[in-house]
């Protein structure tokens, strides 16, 4: 794990880079070997790589013991490898994805495996396309990047299965397999872009990511960043994570004296810009910095000024009484052989723009290229602290404060720094930057939202969806269609029909004296009697349907009655009371076959001559029924619970979500 500052930080990218490699037992050569590779490698990225800033660490490639007794072997090949602490900054960790991506294109016959604390964070931007055997307990050393794609090796079902392994693969067997079986490993074309998404914008994305600011601060911390612009990182966050006893060292300034302060470009990362410039700090006014007010035009470069000085002196002030270690750039040899390697590639990757040699361009391309060799070198040879670094180059440099006051009138202007200010509008266009693909396809913001037919279409197909205890199986709509005409389903209609027999036919053993001592219930008796004969006597399997669905709707009409059926969204009505009435006779006489059922006439007459009290009761028992409409109840539960969430977030958001379908935001209630 990647440490800060003496303290185990919990932001870290580890990736580790496999090249083709037969095994030998010849150390030097081996050796030699790898270090070739790793100067290729830099030499491919230098374009993107040499100028970048980084949040704390920046990405390096190291070679592991290949002379151990466990380091070539099956379990743990030979590899390059690397960790950066990215901290605050999680584009570090994505810039650092890109760069093993064009290492992998580049170079075909690498296998690269990069994790964070995480472990496989890669499949997170495409867990809506992972297959299910997929998941954290089952990706261990499965997830690599080959040939600019990413690979997982499918666990083994059998022995015979080629390409996938079972339980937990070392990386030596995973590796190999990759190289063995690539096209049965390459994820599918939606996982591929779903992380490549991520990366997207790549180089380009690095300008965007840079801020450039005025800062007003002494020269000694001026020529610091003129040598090595990486160092504002450690500057900013050493201020940052200031404590008493660095304060100390502030009100000092023994390094960094405010009376020598010059105007100066100084090129940020915008999360080390925001970072500083959130800071609040005064200073002592016995020190002498002089901060204008707020509201003047110098405030901003005095104060970042100000700032910077106060981290760069806290770095020395944390350096080592002893450290007497002279910069890794007087220890350079110029015909040094790996320098003289890493030149030629350079070259051949057009590092030099075609620029003439000796020319100015080439040579600030060339110094710019030694000291990102230089410090390459250094993290790969030695464990030098930062704060012991930036000693040692403080006391190496040699600056004139004439000719950083001459340069003060060529400075460009400083860039705006707006992108701070994020306006509703501004996040809401982030947010729908992270929205799925396919989530956009399936709702248009203009008119498949407001179909409600595709509303209640999508609900029965997620009531249909298959769950466990791990919660709902979201099945691919084509995928659903394909299994259900493939799928075979075993239904006997006679033991369907037989088993519903028997569930309605439930009748009680009533005993003779009980019979015979009822006295207002014998008419409904008698009814209950000749409905489970007639029952019985039907054994065709139409007719057992027929009374089940009449038997279903009078379920129905019983329920309407109560609370919780009048909850329920009714059809429209479509009938009158004597259609009503009309329907109940023809009811009632094919369901009982009773001949002597009064005629509708009959009725009619006798609800027309009774009271209007009578009406009413009538209509209690036998009013205008509508059945259930299912589909806009279940609409109109959905808006009402939507409209209850009083915002876009919600468990009826996430509902709809996770059957893909998106309802627009109701503007009345923001």
């Amino acid at each position: 794990m990647a440490t800060q500052g003496g303290r185990v930080s919990e932001e870290y990218v580890k990736y580790k880079i496999f090249p083709a490699f037969d095994v030998v037992y010849d150390t030097k050569k081996a050796k030699q070997y790898f270090e070739e590779c790793r100067d290729s490698y830099l030499a491919t990225l230098s374009n993107v790589l040499i100028d970048y800033i980084w949040q704390n660490e920046a990405f390096s490639l190291k070679t592991f013991d290949v002379g151990s007794s466990d380091s070539v072997s099956e379990l743990s090949p030979p590899c390059l490898h690397g960790c950066t602490n990215y901290g605050d900054n999680c584009e570090d960790e994505w810039f650092i994805v890109y760069l093993l991506f064009e290492i992998s294109k580049e170079f075909p016959d690498l296998i690269i495996q990069v994790q964070d604390e995480d472990g496989e964070f890669l499949l997170i931007e495409a867990a809506d396309f992972l297959p299910k055997w997929l998941n954290p307990e089952t990706a261990e050393n499965r997830v690599y990047i080959h040939q600019g794609e990413i690979h997982a090796i499918p666990i083994a079902k059998s022995i015979s299965d080629v390409g996938a392994l079972p339980g937990t693969p070392s990386v030596g067997q995973a590796v190999q397999t990759i190289r063995s079986y690539s096209c049965r490993t390459r994820m599918p074309v939606k996982i591929q872009r779903a992380v490549k998404k991520r990366i997207d914008g790549y180089p380009k994305k690095v300008r965007q990511s840079l801020h450039r600011g005025h800062c007003y601060l002494p020269v000694a911390a001026a020529a610091l960043l003129q040598h090595n612009p990486q160092l504002i990182s450690m500057a900013v966050q050493a201020f940052c994570q200031r404590d008493s006893i660095d304060m100390k060292a502030c009100k000092m300034m023994k390094h960094f004296p405010p009376e020598t302060r010059v105007m100066r470009e100084v090129i940020f990362s915008r999360c080390l810009y925001a970072q500083i410039i959130q800071q609040i700090y005064e200073p002592d006014p016995i020190v002498g910095w002089a901060i204008p007010p707020h509201n003047s035009h110098k405030f901003k470069p005095y104060d970042l000024g100000m700032k910077l000085a106060c981290g760069f002196e806290i770095l020395v002030a944390q350096a080592s009484t002893n450290g007497t270690r002279t910069d890794s750039m007087t220890q350079l040899e110029i015909n040094d052989v790996r320098w003289s390697q890493y030149l030629k590639s350079l070259k051949t990757k057009g590092y030099f723009q075609d620029e003439i040699e000796g020319s100015k361009i080439y040579n600030q391309l060339l110094s710019s290229a030694l000291k990102y060799y230089c410090r390459a070198v250094q993290n790969d040879c030695s464990s030098t602290r930062p704060a012991d670094e930036v000693l040692s180059m403080l006391n190496s440099l040699d600056y004139e404060i004439d000719d950083f006051k001459r340069q003060e009138k060529y400075l460009r202007p400083p860039d705006s720094d707006r992108w701070m200010k994020v306006s509703p509008e501004d996040l809401e266009e982030m947010l729908n930057k992270y929205v799925s693909t396919s989530e956009r396809a399936t709702n248009p913001v203009n008119g498949g939202v407001a179909n409600l037919e595709k509303v209640t279409k999508t609900m029965h197909e997620f009531m249909e969806q298959e769950s466990c205890y791990e919660g709902i199986e979201i099945t691919d709509h084509k995928t659903h269609n394909n299994n259900k005409k493939h799928s075979k389903v075993n239904f006997d209609a006679d033991v369907f029909a037989e088993s519903m027999q028997k569930i309605l036919d439930f009748s009680i053993p009533i005993d003779d004296s009980e019979s015979s001592s009822s006295s207002g219930m014998s008419g409904y008796a008698s009814e209950e009697d000749l409905f489970h004969k007639e029952m019985q006597k039907h054994s065709d399997k139409n007719v057992a349907e027929e009374s089940l669905k009449d038997y279903i709707d009078l379920m129905d009409r019983e329920l309407a009655r109560t609370n919780v059926g009048q909850s329920f969204e009714r059809e429209l009505a479509k009938t009158n009371i004597g259609q009503c009435f009309e329907q109940v006779e023809t009811t009632v006489t094919e369901h009982y076959n009773v001949p002597d059922v009064p005629k509708a006439n009959d009725n009619k007459t006798a609800l027309m001559a009774s009271t209007e009290d009578d009406i009413t009761n009538v209509n209690d028992d036998f009013g205008e029924y509508q059945p259930v409409d299912v589909d806009l109840t279940v609409v109109q539960n959905l808006l009402e619970s939507y409209g209850s969430q009083q915002g876009p977030s919600g468990p009826t958001t996430t509902l709809l979500n996770s059957a893909s379908l998106t309802l627009p935001v109701n503007e009345d209630i923001l």
